[in-house]
């Protein structure tokens, strides 16, 4: 058991990295389905993987200030 909290004490910042990397994938990866966006009032936006749902969930949007648009 000791063993193991030092491995992980030794290790904390290879799994920090590790998990800040996979995050930041995931992340950029979700920019890149989601791309078809509009914007909101109060600088929200909410983004979708097809124009055809954007322009959708917009039109039903009593609060949106923007027509669909591609995400670059």
């Amino acid at each position: 058991m000791r063993y193991r909290i030092i491995l992980i004490k030794g290790n904390l910042l290879a799994v920090f990295t590790i998990m800040l990397v996979c995050s930041l994938s995931y992340a950029t990866w979700v920019n890149a389905i989601n791309s078809y966006c509009y914007d909101q009032v109060g600088d929200s936006r909410h983004c979708f993987d097809n124009k055809e749902k954007c322009k959708k969930a917009q039109k039903d949007d009593h609060v949106a200030e923007s027509h669909c648009y591609k995400e670059d």
